[in-house]
């Protein structure tokens, strides 16, 4: 037996559409509706979270080597002895 509990906004919609689907009640409808989910094999879904969880990983130092790509040459200007930089960093003629 599987029990959950909805409001009685959710309610009117779930007997609104149940009787849109020529469902008995609501219950039947929510029976429909649950056992015409796709199942997932749990090793496949196992397969899925590990990809998942790679190409996160490749994305994350992606941004990463971005970030040093983008602030090096913020960096090489604050150092050059050939332009002097301000406390804020704008170039200033010497």
């Amino acid at each position: 037996m599987v029990s959950f509990r909805v409001s009685d906004q959710e309610f009117e919609q779930l007997q609104t559409a149940s009787e849109a689907q020529g469902a008995r009640c609501v219950s039947d409808y929510a029976r429909l509706a649950l056992c015409a989910l796709p199942s997932v094999p749990g090793g496949q879904l196992k397969a899925d979270m590990e990809l998942l969880c790679g190409e996160v990983r490749q994305l994350r130092d992606d941004v990463h080597r971005l970030t040093q790509l983008l602030e090096e040459p913020q960096r090489s200007l604050r150092q050059s002895p050939s332009g002097a930089a301000d406390r804020n960093g704008t170039l200033r003629s010497v």
